[in-house]
């Protein structure tokens, strides 16, 4: 079983300048002899499906990351309204003994 890590970011960034230096030599080519322009507007056409393809392949791992964060809040909201109703729990009970304390006395 063949296992790989990618490195997203640098695998982008090294598609990015790829792409900077084949529109730079795109440029050069259309000044210089502009019927040959054809081979480097394939190389940037190719570059810009793997930089597509790489950001979709990103894209599972950003889902998943924006679950867990959205989970984690969920989490966090749901803590405060159990710490808040805790809160109006202990309050009615003191409430009650307050009553209870005030009827027992003559």
């Amino acid at each position: 079983m063949l296992i790989y890590y990618l490195d997203h970011k640098t695998e982008l960034k090294k598609l990015n300048m790829s792409l900077l230096f084949n529109f730079m030599e795109l440029i050069e080519v259309l000044v210089r002899a502009p019927s040959k322009y054809k081979k480097k507007v394939e190389n940037i056409e190719q570059i810009m499906i793997n930089m597509h393809h790489l950001l979709n392949t990103y894209r599972p791992h950003q889902a998943r990351q924006m679950l867990i964060a959205l989970m984690q809040d969920q989490i966090e909201r749901r803590q405060r309204t159990v710490d808040l109703l805790d809160s109006y729990v202990l309050c009615s009970k003191l409430t009650y003994i307050y009553i209870i304390i005030i009827i027992d006395s003559p």
